[in-house]
């Protein structure tokens, strides 16, 4: 069974320990479980990302977020809630990024070339 639903942001997420016993997978479980009973918000981001800040202060590395996004079908509230949350902390640690992808499902812009409306978020000016 894969798990399918809808998630605004920011969210607590219910218990999902039933639909993770019910994965395929160890890897698909241990995916589940790691969002379950947990606030989804810009301070989880930043719990997230602390082992990763730890490795840039003992190595020196930049970091680079090579690939992130907001999938469509999320809704454009959420999607522009999640973006300006994601840059923040992104900014705040003076880490490079890139979307997903310009046209797509991350897209800057949609399929027929519009603008998303979180490219002013990406790209202010």
């Amino acid at each position: 069974m894969l798990l399918n639903m809808d998630v605004d942001y920011p969210t607590q997420m219910p218990d999902l320990t039933q639909q993770a016993d019910a994965m395929p997978t160890p890897g698909m479980k241990e995916q589940t479980l790691f969002f379950s009973n947990v606030r989804l918000d810009a301070a989880r981001m930043e719990d997230c990302l602390q082992p990763v800040l730890a490795y840039r202060k003992r190595t020196g590395v930049p970091l680079y977020c090579s690939e992130f996004g907001a999938y469509d079908r999320a809704s454009m509230p959420s999607r522009l809630r999640w973006y300006r949350d994601t840059i923040d902390l992104f900014a705040r640690h003076h880490i490079g990024w890139s979307n997903w992808d310009y046209r797509g499902n991350f897209g800057i812009v949609d399929d027929e070339g519009n603008e998303q409306p979180f490219r002013k978020i990406l790209f202010p000016w």
